[in-house]
């Protein structure tokens, strides 16, 4: 048994659980029920990136899932699988959680920063918000969830093949 191959199929398999775990939380029901509560839903959503940050939780999952995955690409598999089905749809799924953690970093990320400071300065201005940052509020989570979207469906397909891929020949 290969300790090294152990520890990074587990930090990858965890970390990749809370990542498409909690990216599909934030889609398919944490987001639509804050943009359908309108005001009342970015209040209540105020608190959630403080425990813990949201996007640091995010940020260090997809991280390690990345990284333990590509390290075990690398030592199980170097460059000796494409020629199999096995090794197109893994190489394929690899290529899917990259754009993923990409998109992540390119797109969610930004917008969660500046998404956590409109509702901050939303929460702040008490119960008559200026209706340029409620506009401003509201823009920034219909973002999160387009983008929260297209980070699901990268991260979906790159589950399925790599599990896929495990039972081709």
């Amino acid at each position: 048994m290969d300790l090294y191959i152990v520890l990074l199929r587990v930090i990858h398999i965890v970390a990749g659980v809370f990542w498409v775990g909690f990216g599909a939380f934030l889609v398919m029901y944490l987001l639509p029920a804050m943009i359908a509560a309108g005001n009342a839903g970015s209040r209540f959503y105020a608190h959630m990136p403080k425990r813990p940050p949201i996007g640091a939780a995010m940020g260090i999952s997809s991280l390690l899932t990345t990284l333990a995955g590509l390290l075990l690409y690398l030592r199980i598999f170097g460059h000796s699988t494409l020629p199999s089905a096995r090794g197109y749809v893994l190489m394929i799924g690899v290529v899917l959680g990259i754009l993923a953690f990409g998109h992540g970093l390119m797109a969610l990320a930004p917008t969660t920063s500046k998404q956590e400071k409109a509702i901050e300065a939303f929460v702040a201005a008490g119960d008559n918000p200026d209706g340029k940052l409620v506009d401003e509020v509201n823009r920034l989570n219909n973002k999160m969830l387009r983008n929260g979207r297209v980070s699901f469906i990268l991260t979906m397909i790159a589950l399925i093949c790599m599990a896929a891929a495990r039972h081709l020949g």
